[in-house]
């Protein structure tokens, strides 16, 4: 072994290629090389690309939680849209 870095044979994990690649998904929002971004796992705001939180499902309109996959209700029993976005709006003046 060369160098503690180079710790196994595999020429392409120590191409100076490679290590770019890992080099900019450090600094990317995930980690891994292998959970790049994708629509699975992107929020559901706009400004990530989304349709917006607050949708309408049955009779009620709902919020969906941003942080969680799988679009999970954070919050639900709004009458109108407008009511459902203040309430969004409340939430993000607090934080």
């Amino acid at each position: 072994m060369s160098s503690p870095i180079q710790h196994c044979s595999s020429d392409m994990m120590h191409s100076g290629s490679w290590n770019e690649m890992r080099k900019r998904n450090k600094t990317s929002s995930f980690a891994s090389p292998f959970m790049k971004k994708s629509p699975i796992n992107k929020g559901c705001a706009k400004s990530d690309g989304g349709p917006g939180c607050v949708q309408k499902r049955g009779g009620e309109y709902v919020i969906i939680n941003n942080k969680k996959p799988g679009n999970q209700v954070w919050k639900s029993g709004f009458s109108y849209k407008a009511e459902a976005n203040e309430a969004l709006a409340g939430y993000h003046a607090n934080k």
